[in-house]
C-alpha cells in the first residue's frame, strides 16, 4: 500500500512538472530561461511519470517482471539526484566563498569561478532578453529600465536590491555585465535563500527513495518466498488411484500392467499440458 501511494504521488508530481515545463515553453517567460533548463524540466517530468507508472503496476501486480526494472530505474534516478544534490551543495559553497572574498575575481578558486560564471551567464541572459537599459547615473530605484513583456520582476529586483556603486564595476563596459557586477551580493543572498530549502527537499527526497528501494526489495522477497512455499503437484496413493482432472500426468518409469498401485508416489509428477505424455 505504501508503494502504491508513493508512486501515485510521484506520478502526479511528474505530471505537474511536465505541465509546468510546457507552460514555461509556451509563455512569455520562456525567453528568460536558458533552453537547456526548460528541456531538463520537461525530460525530468516525463521520466518521473514513466518510472512511477511502472512502479504502480509492479506494486499492484507484485510481479518481478515489473518490480525488477522499476528497482533499477529508481537506482539510476537516485544516482542522478545524489549528483544534483552535490551540485546544489557546490553552488551554495561557491556563493559563500565569493561573498567572503567580496567578489574579488582574482582570488576565486576554480569551483567559485565556475559558480559565479554560471550566475553571470544567467543574469546577462535575462538582462538581454528583458531588453533592459542601464541608467547613465544609477541611483536607488533607477538602475535599469526594461521594456520586454513580463520583465518588470527583473527590473524591480535590480532597482530595489542591487548596489548603485558603479565605481567598482568600471572595468566592465557591457551594460549586462555592469548590472551583474552591481547585483552580485543581491543575487548571492537570493540564491542562498532558495538553495537551502531546495537542498533540504532534495536530501529528503533521496532518503524517501532509499525507503522505496527497501519496500521494493521486500516485496520481491515476499513474492519469491510465497512462490517457494507453493506445494508441488506430487501424487500420493489416493491421487494415484484417482487422478485430479485439472492436472495432466507423466510417468517417470514404465511399470508392468497391474502394478501401478505399487508405484512410489515420488515417481509421478504433474506437468504442464504442453509437456505431458500419456500415463502408462
Amino acid at each position: 500500500m505504501i508503494l502504491v501511494i508513493s508512486n501515485i504521488i510521484f506520478l502526479l508530481l511528474g505530471l505537474a512538472l511536465t505541465g509546468f515545463a510546457s507552460w514555461i515553453a509556451s509563455s512569455h517567460f520562456s525567453h528568460f530561461f536558458l533552453a537547456n533548463f526548460v528541456n531538463v524540466l520537461f525530460a525530468a517530468g516525463i521520466i518521473i511519470v514513466l518510472v512511477s507508472a511502472l512502479g504502480l503496476i509492479g506494486a499492484c501486480s507484485q510481479k518481478k517482471r515489473y518490480l525488477t526494472p522499476y528497482l533499477l530505474l529508481v537506482l539510476v534516478c537516485l544516482a542522478v539526484q545524489i549528483g544534483a544534490l552535490a551540485q546544489i551543495g557546490a553552488l551554495h559553497t561557491g556563493l559563500d566563498s565569493a561573498q567572503a572574498l567580496q567578489y574579488n575575481e582574482a582570488d576565486y578558486d576554480s569551483a567559485t569561478e565556475s559558480v559565479m560564471s554560471w550566475v553571470k551567464k544567467n543574469t546577462e541572459h535575462t538582462y538581454n532578453e528583458a531588453q533592459c537599459t542601464l541608467s547613465a547615473t544609477p541611483s536607488i530605484g533607477e538602475i535599469i529600465t526594461c521594456t520586454s513583456d513580463n520583465s518588470k520582476w527583473f527590473e524591480a529586483f535590480v532597482n530595489t536590491k542591487c548596489s548603485t556603486n558603479v565605481i567598482r564595476c568600471e572595468a566592465n563596459t557591457d551594460p549586462a555585465a555592469v548590472t551583474f557586477c552591481l547585483c552580485q551580493n543581491a543575487l548571492t543572498d537570493e540564491l542562498k535563500h532558495y538553495s537551502n530549502p531546495v537542498l533540504i527537499a532534495a536530501a529528503s527526497l533521496v532518503g524517501f527513495e532509499l525507503l522505496l528501494l527497501v519496500f521494493v526489495m521486500c516485496l520481491c522477497c515476499i513474492g519469491r518466498h510465497n512462490k517457494q512455499r507453493q506445494p508441488r503437484c506430487s501424487l500420493d496413493e489416493r491421487l494415484h488411484q484417482q487422478p485430479q482432472a485439472q492436472f495432466q500426468y507423466a510417468q517417470h518409469t514404465s511399470v508392468p500392467p497391474g502394478a501401478r498401485d505399487k508405484v512410489a508416489p515420488g515417481t509421478v509428477d504433474c506437468v504442464a499440458a504442453s509437456q505431458a505424455i500419456s500415463l502408462v
